[in-house]
């Protein structure tokens, strides 16, 4: 899956531009004021952007994915507010820096209400990826697959969503916490966290050193 980081985003961009490219031309609302092009520019990067990504990752997912390999499902449970920080960041750049310079025609009321809406959507993105996203245990590999509408960039963490397929080989080794599972990706490529049943995580844990993924000890972990 490591291949598609770079594809995938530029496919998905290019999706962006050829849209933007169609409706320009259609909807005189776009021209009506630079708040509207600012939240429509938004609306590509925000919901269009990674929705298309999520879509070209399913599509890939499913043609590999063989349910006569599955063996249990768990919830991925990432940390995904820094990926809410650079949503935010995104916002404020687009929308602050305009109303400063005195290039937009919007006043201060409709910046922060623009601002507070797009917050709003990011947040609803990242919470429909936690709980939609799952990690599946597959008898040759690890398939991380669902709604994941994560921004991804090819640049390293934490612009990207490690979802897709993996072999057993490209995990450095686990650590295991109470119930949480941290699975390291090779050659720096972050890690995949997952959320356990309690009833699991020792079945779990042999399943992993049976398919000879190495188990961390805390001491390791400032390696990863």
């Amino acid at each position: 899956m490591f291949k598609h980081r770079i594809f995938i985003p530029v496919v998905a961009f290019m999706g962006c531009i050829t849209v933007f490219s169609f409706i320009m031309p259609y909807f005189d609302f776009f021209y009506s004021s630079d708040l509207n092009l600012i939240n429509g520019t938004l609306a590509l990067i925000i919901i269009l952007f990674p929705a298309l990504e999520a879509l070209m990752r399913t599509i890939l997912v499913t043609k590999s994915y063989d349910p006569g390999k599955f063996f249990f499902a768990v919830p991925m449970r990432e940390k995904y507010y820094r990926q809410g920080f650079y949503y935010g960041i995104l916002i404020l750049v687009l929308l602050v820096v305009p109303y400063v310079r005195g290039s937009a025609s919007m006043n201060l009321f409709d910046l922060v209400t623009s601002a507070v809406c797009w917050m709003l959507v990011s947040v609803l993105m990242l919470y429909i990826t936690q709980k939609k996203t799952f990690v599946n245990f597959m008898n040759d590999g690890i398939i991380i697959k669902g709604i994941d509408l994560r921004l991804e960039f090819p640049m390293n963490d934490p612009i990207r969503s490690n979802s897709g397929i993996y072999t057993f080989r490209d995990f450095r080794g686990f650590y295991i916490e109470g119930n949480s599972l941290q699975l390291f990706l090779k050659d720096n490529n972050g890690k995949v966290t997952a959320e356990l049943p309690k009833d699991k995580v020792q079945h779990i844990i042999a399943f992993l050193l049976s398919k000879e993924v190495k188990r961390l000890q805390i001491h390791e972990l400032s390696q990863y």
